[in-house]
Protein backbone atom coordinates (compact mmCIF):
# COMPACT_ATOMS: atom_id res chain seq x y z
CA UNK A 1 0.00 0.00 0.00
CA UNK A 2 1.93 2.72 -1.33
CA UNK A 3 -0.56 5.34 -2.32
CA UNK A 4 -0.82 8.83 -1.84
CA UNK A 5 -2.91 7.75 1.58
CA UNK A 6 0.07 6.33 2.77
CA UNK A 7 2.54 8.74 2.66
CA UNK A 8 3.20 10.95 5.07
CA UNK A 9 4.30 14.76 4.56
CA UNK A 10 8.04 15.44 4.50
CA UNK A 11 8.51 18.21 7.75
CA UNK A 12 9.01 21.46 7.05
CA UNK A 13 12.85 23.41 6.26
CA UNK A 14 10.57 26.13 8.27
CA UNK A 15 10.40 24.32 11.27
CA UNK A 16 13.87 24.68 12.17
CA UNK A 17 13.24 28.31 12.95
CA UNK A 18 12.25 29.01 16.34
CA UNK A 19 9.86 31.78 15.54
CA UNK A 20 7.83 29.01 12.94
CA UNK A 21 7.94 26.25 15.06
CA UNK A 22 4.24 26.76 16.53
CA UNK A 23 3.07 27.00 12.76
CA UNK A 24 4.33 23.64 12.60
CA UNK A 25 2.83 22.29 15.66
CA UNK A 26 6.01 20.93 17.41
CA UNK A 27 5.64 21.44 20.70
CA UNK A 28 6.69 18.45 22.48
CA UNK A 29 6.03 19.19 25.87
CA UNK A 30 3.76 21.74 27.96
CA UNK A 31 6.34 23.45 29.68
CA UNK A 32 7.62 24.70 25.79
CA UNK A 33 3.69 25.39 24.77
CA UNK A 34 2.90 27.17 28.22
CA UNK A 35 6.41 29.22 28.26
CA UNK A 36 5.73 32.98 27.31
CA UNK A 37 9.28 33.72 26.29
CA UNK A 38 11.03 31.86 23.97
CA UNK A 39 14.46 32.39 23.39
CA UNK A 40 16.98 35.77 22.87
CA UNK A 41 14.17 36.67 20.03
CA UNK A 42 11.80 36.70 22.59
CA UNK A 43 13.31 38.66 25.08
CA UNK A 44 14.03 41.30 22.41
CA UNK A 45 10.41 41.30 21.38
CA UNK A 46 9.53 42.28 24.94
CA UNK A 47 12.13 44.55 25.30
CA UNK A 48 10.49 46.67 22.03
CA UNK A 49 7.18 46.17 23.41
CA UNK A 50 7.94 47.55 27.06
CA UNK A 51 9.74 50.47 24.82
CA UNK A 52 6.73 51.24 23.24
CA UNK A 53 4.84 51.07 25.67
CA UNK A 54 7.01 53.46 27.63
CA UNK A 55 6.84 56.18 24.50
CA UNK A 56 3.15 55.47 23.27
CA UNK A 57 1.99 58.27 25.11
CA UNK A 58 4.66 60.74 24.62
CA UNK A 59 3.68 60.66 20.71
CA UNK A 60 -0.36 60.45 20.67
CA UNK A 61 -3.07 62.53 21.49
CA UNK A 62 -5.27 62.22 24.36
CA UNK A 63 -8.14 60.13 21.90
CA UNK A 64 -5.72 57.81 21.08
CA UNK A 65 -4.58 56.95 24.03
CA UNK A 66 -7.93 56.33 25.21
CA UNK A 67 -8.76 54.01 22.95
CA UNK A 68 -5.80 51.95 23.89
CA UNK A 69 -6.34 51.83 27.44
CA UNK A 70 -9.97 50.49 26.29
CA UNK A 71 -8.28 47.91 24.11
CA UNK A 72 -5.90 47.13 26.85
CA UNK A 73 -8.62 46.63 29.63
CA UNK A 74 -10.26 44.46 26.92
CA UNK A 75 -7.78 42.30 26.42
CA UNK A 76 -6.92 41.76 30.01
CA UNK A 77 -10.83 40.63 30.48
CA UNK A 78 -9.97 38.61 27.15
CA UNK A 79 -6.92 36.56 28.21
CA UNK A 80 -8.81 35.78 31.71
CA UNK A 81 -11.48 34.36 29.62
CA UNK A 82 -9.65 32.33 27.98
CA UNK A 83 -7.14 30.92 30.49
CA UNK A 84 -10.78 29.84 32.11
CA UNK A 85 -12.77 28.73 28.37
CA UNK A 86 -9.83 27.05 27.09
CA UNK A 87 -7.48 25.64 29.63
CA UNK A 88 -9.67 24.42 31.54
CA UNK A 89 -13.07 24.46 29.09
CA UNK A 90 -15.32 26.12 31.98
CA UNK A 91 -18.17 28.59 30.83
CA UNK A 92 -18.05 31.58 33.20
CA UNK A 93 -20.24 35.08 33.41
CA UNK A 94 -18.32 36.37 36.45
CA UNK A 95 -15.85 38.08 34.41
CA UNK A 96 -18.14 40.21 33.16
CA UNK A 97 -19.29 40.94 36.64
CA UNK A 98 -15.82 41.57 37.98
CA UNK A 99 -14.78 44.00 34.95
CA UNK A 100 -17.86 45.60 35.52
CA UNK A 101 -17.40 46.06 39.45
CA UNK A 102 -13.72 47.29 38.83
CA UNK A 103 -14.51 49.65 35.55
CA UNK A 104 -17.81 51.30 37.91
CA UNK A 105 -14.74 52.04 40.96
CA UNK A 106 -12.27 53.47 38.70
CA UNK A 107 -15.28 55.45 37.04
CA UNK A 108 -16.22 56.71 40.34
CA UNK A 109 -13.09 57.10 42.19
CA UNK A 110 -11.37 58.96 39.32
CA UNK A 111 -14.69 60.79 38.21
CA UNK A 112 -16.60 61.47 40.68
CA UNK A 113 -14.65 62.05 43.53
CA UNK A 114 -11.31 63.03 41.27
CA UNK A 115 -8.70 60.97 42.99
CA UNK A 116 -5.61 60.33 41.12
CA UNK A 117 -5.15 57.82 38.99
CA UNK A 118 -2.11 56.03 41.69
CA UNK A 119 -5.32 55.92 43.83
CA UNK A 120 -8.37 54.40 41.94
CA UNK A 121 -6.24 52.18 39.49
CA UNK A 122 -5.25 49.82 42.42
CA UNK A 123 -8.74 50.77 44.26
CA UNK A 124 -10.25 49.50 41.38
CA UNK A 125 -8.38 46.02 41.16
CA UNK A 126 -8.50 45.49 44.76
CA UNK A 127 -12.55 46.13 45.63
CA UNK A 128 -13.09 43.64 42.03
CA UNK A 129 -10.54 41.25 43.71
CA UNK A 130 -12.13 41.41 47.49
CA UNK A 131 -15.29 40.52 46.18
CA UNK A 132 -14.66 38.14 43.97
CA UNK A 133 -12.35 36.41 47.00
CA UNK A 134 -15.64 36.21 49.28
CA UNK A 135 -17.69 34.88 46.15
CA UNK A 136 -14.99 32.39 46.31
CA UNK A 137 -15.30 31.41 49.75
CA UNK A 138 -18.83 31.25 49.97
CA UNK A 139 -18.61 28.72 46.73
CA UNK A 140 -15.75 26.60 47.91
CA UNK A 141 -18.17 26.63 51.63
CA UNK A 142 -20.90 25.31 49.61
CA UNK A 143 -19.08 22.85 47.50
CA UNK A 144 -17.05 21.24 50.82
CA UNK A 145 -20.22 20.94 53.22
CA UNK A 146 -23.01 20.49 50.31
CA UNK A 147 -22.45 16.70 50.09
CA UNK A 148 -21.82 16.22 53.54
CA UNK A 149 -25.57 17.91 54.53
CA UNK A 150 -26.89 15.71 51.71
CA UNK A 151 -26.02 12.64 53.22
CA UNK A 152 -27.26 13.99 56.51
CA UNK A 153 -30.82 15.20 55.39
CA UNK A 154 -31.60 13.16 52.55
CA UNK A 155 -32.50 10.13 53.63
CA UNK A 156 -34.76 10.88 55.96
CA UNK A 157 -36.45 13.83 53.83
CA UNK A 158 -39.52 13.54 52.33
CA UNK A 159 -40.25 16.51 49.98
CA UNK A 160 -38.80 17.31 46.64
CA UNK A 161 -35.43 18.34 44.87
CA UNK A 162 -36.96 22.36 45.19
CA UNK A 163 -37.56 22.05 49.55
CA UNK A 164 -34.49 19.99 49.45
CA UNK A 165 -32.11 22.82 48.27
CA UNK A 166 -34.09 25.60 50.37
CA UNK A 167 -32.70 23.29 53.46
CA UNK A 168 -29.17 23.13 52.09
CA UNK A 169 -29.02 27.10 51.63
CA UNK A 170 -30.97 27.95 54.34
CA UNK A 171 -28.22 25.55 56.89
CA UNK A 172 -25.60 26.87 54.67
CA UNK A 173 -26.24 30.55 54.98
CA UNK A 174 -28.71 31.40 57.09
CA UNK A 175 -28.85 35.33 56.23
CA UNK A 176 -29.13 34.45 52.38
CA UNK A 177 -31.57 31.47 53.51
CA UNK A 178 -34.10 33.80 55.04
CA UNK A 179 -34.64 35.62 51.22
CA UNK A 180 -35.17 31.99 49.74
CA UNK A 181 -39.15 31.28 49.23
CA UNK A 182 -40.44 28.91 50.64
Amino acid sequence: MNGPRSRRAAPSPLAALPVLRRIDGLRTSYADELALIRGAGGWAALAALAALYVATPLVIDDFWLSVLNFTAIAAIAAIGLNLLTGFTGQVSLGHAFFIGLGAYTAGYLGGDLRLPVIVWLPAAGIIASLLALTVAILVLIGVLLTPWLLIVIAPGFKGDARELTIVVVRILFPGIGLLVMS
